[in-house]
């Protein structure tokens, strides 16, 4: 309902600016609205609204004023592809798992819109407009084949097989052909070892006619943008000047013809072409796209609209058929974006609505260009984004990646937004090297790194220390920003007082073998395009081999799936820091490859960087001067926690800080804070095991309200955990939890209760009720808690008989007694040798020869034989773990494994990692229950 009321009132928005703390979910999160769209007459514009678990494709009529759901996606499905093929036809492209899927939307008299799913085989060319009346497509039918077609539009939603008309069949690929309707040609690239071809052809024409060709190993630029007319290109080239210029190109000499823009100072990134012109070129002026308009008419459009957007950068999305109606963008470094529709003939300029409309209540931190001057001369520009609340007093000095052919802008960042918000100010520089200053500035970066790269960076600092004074100053970097915020350290340890370093490069030798794709010599080249030869790779200061000399904390970040900036940069950069006893902490991420790919793991991981900075530089934590605010503070501190405790994140989970953010937000009066100390005392992470503080805990967060605290009290009660059993004191808790959403622990313990402990027939009756319930909802809990109850003496034997027939009849097993016939019982681990082919396979420890994983298994492999001939029955077995210290039972689980006989079964349990004090047993029963075999594991 929130999703629709939004669209229709998507006029609406607040005017009133607040400058105070900003919740972080809003800043560090993808934006609500995206993907404007304008159809052909201006009329319509789609875009899409995302919510919780999907996103809504809409379409809003602009002169009715009223929004219509297309499609509900889930967000598994990214939107890859959406435009208008008609007026009143829409084209969309989903992401799948094995396919992507193609779908046509047709608006219906009642103004909602009408699909169909487009065959799996078809790949809709863009940019074909035709008679409106049908789509071309390219079909895939074998090896290389692709046949191109029309298909009539109406026919797709017929029921009947579509009206075709095939043109031709080619071997461009489906992904390399679009339309030019300027020029009415097809477009085809072919890519080959070292070049791709771009080559045409009328729909009509018998074949591909070369039109360029460009060389992957070519250094400079040179890339083609449209056409002026059939035998004139528009390209973006510095093959004939040191800044990226607009050119035409001619494809009957297969060259450069003639200059259309050039800038003295910047390269062009982009060119707009209409009806035969360029009208427009963008380039890239003091880290803003900055539009310059060719024609007199454009720049007088730009001027009518500069008083409504005074200070953004606005954008041209697209135009409708009549150049009457224009979708615009404005956006500013404190301003994500926001859309805009222009009726030229109106003069009306409506609001459509922004990127992130909760964030438009708020003033954001703004940013100063800074300009310096190296000593050899290199013209500089830097950007300084000051906080404006909660100033404390500290510079962060944030080199950017790359180091050659990236740059920075001052456009605007999320982080950025984040950091100043708490209070940091937060410098960047374009060093030389970086992207959009020429050539020549570009190639002085190849082999600058730890020398004069740090140097330019340096320069820009003393000029803003010219102007402002710090007490504190930090560099904070990711991938070559990480080894130049080392560098800086290293070489400048008077000036800095810590380092955040993330996925970074810190052995520069090693960036030439990390991997077999490293070695390969087109590998090898970019790499040397960076930081120089291979054969001076040894001379360049790398910080491995100068850790020694970092003198203050840093904070190392790093993602185990990281082929970019290997990994193993960051591990023996660790390993070095800690033999010299350094001040390092880490953040190594699991599933991470270079950096994070997830707005939620983003946002965690900067709230840790701030807190590090605060423990580091001993600043005073903020203090909340509102509700707001404290709620805000409170929810980002069990954030944090939660990515610190997790053992699905880090490769090493850090209990210690995760206690010590659970604490913080417990002391501002969090329930689910207090909550998590209860688990972390009940489990013994990173602490001696304590169940009377875990209940104590839970206990604390069950009077605040907190509902799983109230199901983790109800379940140490209800198994005896540290307490006396008392089933009575559960009826009581359970009682007093008022939420109707399901809760998965507080059902199955539920079902537990019930069916041991009832109150009343309503009890006895929910007992046998539930299980048909909940198996639909959360089947592999409940069954685990089927067999439980099944296994367990506390069960009445009525009960387990039903329980006993219901599991029969849900799974149809046929027979229940057995016998086991086991073949492997005991500790095993993974092991990878000659012998399997250097594949990983599961042998007894003591014949382990190479493990990649050290965590052991509980491992049972047996056939499960049935009395008599059983013919390959089904039936099934309730595998229980256990796991023991001192002789008392620590945690257990049960689950019930089902199949045929005539395959070997195979059960294993992981063995918690270093707890060599664990005693593991494996239990195997029946279905009535009773014991059939059992066998214990060492884990030492």
């Amino acid at each position: 309902m929130k999703q629709f009321f939004v669209a229709c009132c998507i006029f609406i928005y607040s005017s009133i600016a607040q400058a105070g703390l900003i919740d972080s979910q809003k800043l560090l999160t993808a934006p609500e609205y995206a993907q404007f769209a304008l159809s052909p007459d201006g009329d319509n514009v789609t875009y899409i609204q995302r919510a919780a678990k999907s996103y809504l494709i809409v379409n809003y009529n602009v002169k009715e004023e009223a929004a219509v759901a297309v499609k509900n996606v889930h967000h598994s499905n990214m939107l890859l592809d959406k435009y208008w093929i008609n007026n009143d036809v829409l084209f969309f492209e989903l992401e799948g798992k094995r396919f992507d899927h193609s779908f046509i939307a047709k608006k219906t008299q009642s103004g909602k819109f009408k699909e169909v799913r487009l065959d799996k085989y078809w790949t809709v060319i863009r940019g074909y407009k035709g008679d409106g009346k049908h789509i071309l497509i390219s079909e895939w039918k074998r090896n290389t084949q692709y046949q191109v077609s029309l298909v009539q539009i109406e026919s797709l939603f017929s029921h009947q097989r579509p009206k075709k008309k095939v043109l031709f069949t080619s071997n461009y690929g489906d992904g390399y052909m679009f339309y030019e309707s300027s020029v009415d040609q097809l477009i085809g690239y072919k890519s080959e070892e070292k070049e791709v071809t771009v080559s045409s052809r009328s729909l009509e024409g018998s074949k591909w006619v070369p039109l360029l060709t460009m060389n992957f190993e070519e250094r400079d630029f040179f890339a083609p943008i449209g056409f002026l007319d059939n035998r004139t290109m528009v390209v973006l080239s510095n093959r004939d000047s040191d800044k990226i210029s607009v050119y035409k190109y001619s494809l009957d000499d297969k060259k450069i013809s003639g200059l259309i823009y050039g800038n003295n100072t910047y390269d062009v990134t982009d060119a707009r072409i209409e009806e035969g012109r360029v009208v427009s070129v963008t380039y890239m002026k003091h880290g803003k796209p900055h539009h310059e308009y060719l024609s007199k008419e454009r720049e007088a459009f730009k001027g009518r609209l500069s008083k409504e957007l005074e200070g953004q950068v606005l954008t041209t999305l697209d135009i409708d058929q009549d150049r009457n109606s224009y979708l615009l963008h404005a956006s500013s470094p404190t301003h994500a974006g926001t859309w805009y529709h222009f009726n030229s003939v109106d003069n009306k300029f409506t609001r459509l609505i922004s990127a992130y409309e909760e964030l438009e209540s708020y003033k954001l931190a703004s940013t100063q260009l800074i300009k310096a001057t190296s000593k050899d001369g290199i013209k500089l520009e830097g950007w300084l984004t000051q906080p404006r609340v909660n100033n404390r007093n500290t510079l962060i000095v944030m080199p950017h990646g790359g180091p050659i052919g990236v740059q920075d802008s001052n456009e605007f960042r999320h982080e950025i937004q984040l950091l100043a918000n708490r209070g940091f100010t937060v410098l960047r520089v374009n060093f030389r090297g970086s992207s959009g200053y020429g050539k020549e500035f570009q190639k002085l970066g190849v082999g600058a790194l730890g020398g004069e790269i740090e140097s330019d960076i340096l320069t820009v600092i003393d000029k803003v220390n010219e102007q402002y004074s710090f007490k504190h100053t930090c560099a904070m970097g990711a991938s070559y920003g990480g080894y130049s915020s080392v560098m800086l350290a290293i070489n400048e340890p008077q000036r800095f007082d810590c380092v955040v370093a993330a996925y970074g490069i810190y052995d520069i030798p090693y960036l030439f073998s990390s991997s077999n794709f490293h070695g390969k010599e087109e590998f090898q080249s970019k790499i040397e395009g960076a930081v120089g030869s291979k054969e001076e790779a040894s001379s360049k200061p790398s910080p491995v081999y100068l850790a020694s000399k970092l003198n203050v904390p840093i904070f190392l970040i790093a993602g185990r799936r990281d082929y970019v900036a290997h990994f193993e940069h960051s591990n023996r950069f660790k390993q070095v820091l800690d033999m010299h006893n350094k001040d390092v902490e880490t953040l190594f991420f699991k599933k991470v490859g270079h950096g994070q790919s997830q707005w939620y793991r983003q946002r965690q991981e900067t709230l840790a960087v701030i807190d590090f900075l605060e423990r580091k530089l001993n600043l005073p934590k903020l203090v909340p001067d509102s509700d707001d605010a404290k709620e805000i503070l409170t929810r980002e501190l069990i954030e944090t926690a939660e990515m610190y405790y997790a053992e699905d994140v880090l490769l090493e989970p850090n209990y210690k800080l995760a206690m010590h953010f659970n604490k913080r937000a417990a002391e501002q009066g969090s329930a689910e804070g207090l909550y998590n100390l209860g688990l972390i005392n009940q489990y013994g992470k990173g602490v001696e095991t304590d169940l009377e503080q875990a209940r104590e805990y839970f206990q604390q967060s069950s009077e605040l309200g907190y509902r799983d605290a109230k199901v983790a009290l109800a379940k140490m009660y209800f198994h005896g955990i540290g307490v006396e059993r008392e089933t009575d004191k559960v009826h009581d808790i359970l009682d007093s939890i008022t939420e109707i959403t399901e809760h998965q622990q507080e059902s199955l313990l539920r079902l537990m209760l019930y069916c041991q402990a009832p109150k009343s027939d309503k009890h006895q009756a929910r007992c046998l009720d539930y299980p048909k319930d909940f198996v639909k909802k959360f089947e592999q809990g409940t069954v685990g808690t089927l067999a439980r109850l099944i296994v367990s003496a506390e069960t009445p034997q009525g009960v387990k008989d039903n329980l006993i027939k219901f599991v029969s009849e849900l799974y149809e097993i046929n027979d229940v007694k057995f016998k086991l016939n086991t073949r492997k019982m005991g500790t095993y681990v993974w092991s990878r040798h000659p012998g399997y082919g250097w594949r990983d396979k599961l042998v007894p420890v003591e014949d382990a020869e190479v493990t990649m994983d050290n965590t052991k298994q509980c491992y049972l492999e047996a056939f499960v034989d049935l009395e008599g001939f059983d013919g390959g029955k089904r039936t099934a077995a309730i595998m229980r773990w256990e796991a023991f210290k001192d002789g008392k039972l620590e945690d257990d689980s049960y689950t019930l494994y089902r199949g045929e006989t005539s395959k070997a079964w195979q059960y294993a349990v992981s063995m918690k990692e270093g707890a060599t004090d664990l005693l593991y047993k494996v239990s195997v029963f029946n279905l009535h229950g009773e014991l059939v075999d059992s066998f214990e594991c060492n884990n030492n």
